[in-house]
C-alpha cells in the first residue's frame, strides 16, 4: 500500500514539476497539509500508547497494595503491555514512513521552487 502510495505521488508529482510554478506552489501546499496531517497523527499515536501502557505498568502496583489481588493474576498486565509495545511499534513506524515521505515530497518541491540554494 505504501509503495503504491509513493508510486503514484512520485507520477503525479513529475506531471507537476512540468507545469508552471503556480501548480507547483499548488502542490506544495497540498503537501503541506498531507505533512502536517501524518505529524498530528503520529503524536497522537505516541500519546496514547503512551497512556496505554502508563496504565498497564501501573495497574498492578495498585492492585497489588490496594485491592491485595492474587500475584498470579498480577502478570496478565505486564504480558498486555507487551503486546500494546509491539502493537505500538509497528503502527507508528509505519506512520513515520508516511511523514517522512510527505517530509521528502515537501524538501523536493521546494528544491524546484528555489527555496534551498
Amino acid at each position: 500500500m505504501f509503495s503504491v502510495i509513493f508510486i503514484i505521488s512520485n507520477v503525479y508529482y513529475k506531471i507537476m514539476v512540468e507545469r508552471n510554478g503556480n501548480d507547483l506552489l499548488k502542490f506544495l501546499e497540498i503537501q503541506n497539509s498531507r505533512l502536517e496531517k501524518h505529524g498530528d497523527k503520529l503524536w497522537e499515536e505516541m500519546k496514547h500508547f503512551s497512556w496505554a501502557l502508563y496504565v498497564l505498568l501501573g495497574a498492578p502496583v495498585y492492585l497489588k497494595f490496594c485491592l491485595c489481588v492474587d500475584t498470579r493474576w498480577l502478570v496478565l498486565f505486564p504480558i498486555l503491555a507487551i503486546v500494546v509495545a509491539l502493537f505500538a511499534i509497528f503502527t507508528i513506524r509505519k506512520e513515520s514512513r508516511d511523514f517522512l515521505d510527505a517530509l521528502g515530497t515537501v524538501l523536493n518541491i521546494e528544491k524546484r521552487l528555489g527555496f534551498h540554494d
